[in-house]
């Protein structure tokens, strides 16, 4: 019986380091806000999934703390280095504690949901990888039943940040095995695309802590 575990790739609520795009319009305590009610939508959905959780964090870890243990979850420091090294490294460490099939995200999307979540994971149970493309052209999910692929520097060059990331790492990871693609979805980057997601409306019930 496979073994599943899910991965949020996450940067620690910080004003002035978080959202920048959205700071001219909102400034850094509104966008650190918007980070927040992300996060937080994106840490309520794994939660409710029954699998194993890892959140691995860039900046204070400790703002994160007390939410990820109410949630369950497993707090870890990103590693250094660009984004596809850190992905990288939290795939080849949750791998390494003998999950078979791990699913990383971001928290950028305000339409992520436990069915796309466990559609990725049934995925990788006849493909090696699974995508989960956004409408900018980058990805808001990205999975892996093959451990082996992680030690290779295999997202080095991938052109993160625009509209080419999902095509780049699709052609990397077809070097080494088979890749499923999931739905596109879409997330917050710039003011109109928060504007998008009040229009939902978001944050869903509940609020952030």
């Amino acid at each position: 019986m496979s073994r599943n575990a899910i991965i949020v790739l996450a940067r620690a609520p910080e004003p002035g380091r978080v959202k920048t795009r959205l700071m001219p319009a909102l400034g850094a305590e509104g966008a650190c806000r918007v980070h927040e009610q992300l996060l937080e939508h994106t840490l309520a959905t794994v939660a409710g999934t029954p699998h194993t959780v890892w959140l691995y964090v860039a900046g204070d870890e400790s703002r994160l703390h007390a939410r990820a243990g109410e949630l369950g979850l497993r707090l870890r420091p990103q590693h250094e280095g660009g984004l596809g090294e850190r992905m990288a490294a939290a795939l080849t460490e949750v791998h390494e504690q003998a999950f078979d099939r791990v699913v990383l995200v971001g928290s950028d999307c305000p339409v992520l949901d436990i069915p796309y979540l466990e559609r990725a994971l049934d995925a990788l149970g006849h493909a090696d990888f699974v995508l989960g493309p956004a409408e900018d052209g980058g990805y808001v999910l990205l999975g892996s039943a093959l451990s082996s692929a992680w030690s290779r520097g295999l997202l080095d060059g991938v052109r993160f940040g625009g509209p080419h990331a999902e095509a780049d790492t699709r052609g990397r990871l077809g070097t080494l095995g088979r890749v499923a693609r999931l739905g596109q979805l879409w997330d917050v980057d710039e003011p109109q695309d928060w504007a998008r997601a009040r229009a939902l409306p978001f944050p869903p019930a509940g609020g952030v802590w």
